[in-house]
């Protein structure tokens, strides 16, 4: 983005000569911003001060992008904090390998959706700024209505209590808790591959791979954690099992808490490119390889 923008800063926008509307930023993005728009409009001569938008009726909201802020059409007039926690944040669907998955409007999270689900959700979208100026203005007649301008109504935004209330609240803290655990996975393996290079060798790796196959993402019930894994270094080999065992319980623990039992949510959970190593920056992929998730059907077992 052009600018620097905050949380909370609070904009008018014009509806005509006469008139101005008020809206918000509610999260800034890498390159978007999640914006509302407010319900009430002002006379020019004597706009709203900025705490005006605490308690204010949202009419509209949409991730844009700041080309209005930029360029000066849009004004800040100030920067609000407190009202943001009550303001809804966007879940959106979005296909990952031919499967559907819930994610946040920031993307720092997904998990596959159940069909119950899916069907409440939106594709994620950004609209231009100039299109949430427009549904202002046909909500207050200056312009024609649009169908377009009622998909920005706010609401129409599914967040994380309208999907599916306190179970669907634990599941997204349970996929949080995988990220966590899946971390400290990656920070110990690291570990590891500082002194024993070997770690990184083919053979290792899918010895690896098919430890947290087998304990975690398919959870077999017989599954036995090797000793071995192809470490040159039996104090090596030692450490491997014991990060590994400690993720593999953990992560079981916490997919049973969170009610994450689907073979393929359990795959995305450890397959997850949005975590990384603390030092480094390594992936899962750096220690285990990577799974199709459509090369299995929903038992886990390989498609021929």
């Amino acid at each position: 983005m052009a600018e620097s923008w905050n949380k909370g800063d609070v904009f008018l926008l014009p509806i005509d000569s006469t008139r101005v509307g008020l809206g918000q930023i509610v999260d800034v993005l890498q390159s978007e911003l999640y914006v509302v728009i407010y319900a009430n409009i002002w006379n020019a001569s004597s706009p709203p001060c900025p705490q005006d938008a605490v308690g204010q009726e949202v009419l509209f909201a949409s991730l844009t992008l700041d080309a209005k802020l930029h360029h000066g059409d849009w004004t800040v007039i100030g920067n609000v904090t407190n009202n943001l926690a009550n303001i809804k944040l966007p879940l959106s669907k979005v296909r990952i390998s031919g499967e559907m998955h819930i994610e946040s409007h920031d993307g720092s999270w997904s998990r596959c959706a159940t069909a119950e689900e899916a069907e409440q959700l939106r594709f994620r979208k950004t609209v231009a700024p100039v299109r949430l100026e427009k549904a202002l203005k046909a909500h207050y007649g200056v312009l024609e209505p649009h169908p377009a301008y009622d998909d920005l109504r706010y609401d129409l935004v599914v967040d994380l209590a309208r999907l599916g209330g306190d179970d669907c609240r634990l599941r997204i803290l349970g996929a949080l808790g995988m990220e966590e655990l899946l971390r400290q996975l990656l920070n110990r393996l690291e570990q590891v591959g500082s002194n024993h290079e070997e770690l990184y060798d083919t053979e290792c790796r899918e010895r690896m791979g098919n430890a947290v196959m087998d304990g975690f993402v398919r959870n077999k019930g017989d599954f036995v954690l090797a000793d071995d894994f192809g470490l040159y270094a039996t104090e090596a080999n030692l450490a491997v099992k014991e990060a590994l065992a400690e993720y593999i319980t953990k992560a079981n623990s916490q997919a049973a808490e969170s009610s994450i039992t689907d073979f393929h949510e359990r795959l995305a959970a450890f397959q997850n490119s949005d975590v990384e190593s603390d030092g480094e920056g390594s992936f899962y992929d750096d220690f285990c390889g990577h799974s199709a998730p459509d090369a299995f059907d929903s038992t886990g077992n390989v498609i021929e």
